[in-house]
């Protein structure tokens, strides 16, 4: 939409039942610990009709506060991992409360070299899609974050049909 351009957002829709879609964003927001920010996207959310939000670098530092209360207030769940004693990182998935989710884990020190957040959303025929938001720590080797995420992905493969990973893998690739 008009007045949006300028963000780098990946947009995906999934197909729930025959007659219903769900639309997924993933957008690393570099904070949303300021009060306008946050208004700001949950209007993107609103004017996009989202309703899953993968969301890298949130900044959180609670479970819990003003923050989180106004992502709920605007009809959104809200399943992260944030950073306690240290500040910036952290993921979240917002999703409508009407959706069909189960939260999964959420953690930013089981791994090195990333921190992440999953939910299952039950979709056709009861199919299980595992949808990841994945934050990686820009200070560790990418080896290591390849090893990391291999065995990450073969730990959470088995809890769904399908998965979906999405998020700031801090990866550059040049192009000459």
């Amino acid at each position: 939409k008009e007045g949006h351009e300028k963000y780098s957002i990946l947009f995906k829709k999934l197909s729930m039942k025959k007659s219903s879609e769900c639309l997924v964003m993933c957008w690393n927001v570099w904070s949303i610990l300021n009060e306008n920010k946050l208004l700001n996207f949950l209007q993107i959310l609103d004017d996009y009709s989202i309703n899953i939000a993968c969301v890298s670098e949130t900044w959180f530092d609670s479970k819990n506060g003003t923050f989180t209360n106004n992502i709920k207030t605007s009809g959104f769940e809200i399943h992260h991992a944030y950073r306690e004693n240290k500040r910036g990182g952290g993921t979240a998935i917002l999703y409508k409360s009407e959706l069909q989710i189960k939260e999964g884990d959420a953690s930013t020190s089981q791994y090195t070299s990333f921190e992440y957040s999953y939910v299952i959303l039950t979709i056709q025929a009861k199919r299980k899609l595992l949808i990841c938001c994945i934050y990686r720590k820009q200070e560790v080797a990418f080896n290591e974050f390849y090893e990391e995420l291999s065995c990450f992905t073969r730990n959470i493969e088995c809890k769904c049909d399908i998965l979906l990973m999405v998020g700031d893998f801090n990866v550059w690739v040049d192009v000459e």
